[in-house]
């Protein structure tokens, strides 16, 4: 919440795209015409799921989210792909809640992730710790279906972690040192992992001034 107190954090980063979750369709606004390309997808003006393009970048939704959040885009610019972004939510329609809306989307868009490479990154709100939670498509799932595909996520290749074991948090509950997590990732085509690329957890000491996560960066 709150990204007009976080752009100047953000465009510190010199970001090509950014995902950004809990974020009101207003702010993405204040940017300026013209200065970007963004998606918004959310039940009210206040509060929803951004992507936004930097740059040459550009990003156009090519299908209407089915599940709460996860939209498919088209990324176009230097390099052109495919991206699932997520904010994984409570769902709304009786179905799978959190991670469980992930993998039905994952399920539902198996067709369209045929064609061409893709992306999927953002706050899944999930890790392999919370599995017996989930009846259905629980995280070591979505790892192993988006496995088949090919797709890996780049903190676990880089850092040589397995799922459930990583020593770099995302989420700080309530902005505490003690309740940590790590829930949010990017998963990639196998064949883009290379020694160039770079995977950085934000620092605690840092981010924690704007919001309880700290950003996945990654620089391909």
């Amino acid at each position: 919440m709150g990204l007009d107190k976080k752009i100047d954090a953000l465009m510190a980063l010199r970001p090509d795209l950014a995902i950004i979750q809990e974020c009101s369709l207003d702010s993405i606004e204040r940017f300026g015409p013209g200065a970007i390309s963004h998606e918004w997808v959310g039940d009210k003006r206040t509060k929803g799921l951004a992507v936004i393009g930097f740059g040459k970048y550009r990003v156009k939704a090519i299908s209407d989210p089915k599940y709460r959040w996860v939209l498919p885009l088209k990324v176009s610019g230097p390099a052109t792909f495919n991206l699932l972004a997520v904010w994984a939510c409570k769902s709304t329609n009786g179905l799978e809640d959190y991670i469980g809306q992930v993998y039905l989307a994952i399920k539902k868009y198996e067709p369209l992730m045929r064609r061409g490479s893709w992306i999927v990154a953002g706050d899944l709100n999930s890790n392999t710790i919370w599995d017996k939670k989930h009846r259905l498509g629980n995280h070591s799932e979505v790892v192993r279906v988006l496995a088949e595909r090919k797709l890996v996520s780049v903190y676990h290749e880089r850092s040589g972690e397995p799922q459930g074991k990583e020593s770099q948090k995302t989420f700080y509950q309530y902005r505490r040192l003690r309740r940590t997590y790590h829930i949010d990732y990017c998963f990639a085509p196998a064949n883009w992992l290379s020694n160039s690329l770079k995977v950085e957890v934000g620092k605690p000491k840092y981010w924690l001034n704007f919001s309880d996560h700290c950003p996945l960066i990654v620089d391909f």
